[in-house]
């Protein structure tokens, strides 16, 4: 059984190795939604929840608007430690 640290661990580990062979950023999110795929069913099944609900306002709002709403939700965890 891994703990949470040694997923953050093996995260950090993926993300340095992409970086250190020069790949972009993007590559880096492909890497860590694999592992997460694998790694953490519980997290790639809310980042499949939250992209489906994403999807269901297409057209409907901007996508500056909805990454407007992704960062209020993401301070409001912060704030309150979830």
């Amino acid at each position: 059984m891994t703990t949470d640290f040694d997923q953050t661990l093996r995260v950090k580990k993926i993300s340095e190795s992409i970086l250190n062979n020069g790949k972009s950023k993007a590559a880096i999110v492909k890497e860590f939604t694999k592992a997460k795929a694998i790694d953490y069913p519980v997290e790639q099944e809310l980042f499949t929840r939250i992209l489906a609900l994403v999807h269901e306002y297409d057209g409907e709002i901007s996508f500056s608007s909805c990454i407007g709403v992704m960062d209020l939700a993401k301070n409001e965890l912060l704030n309150h430690n979830i």
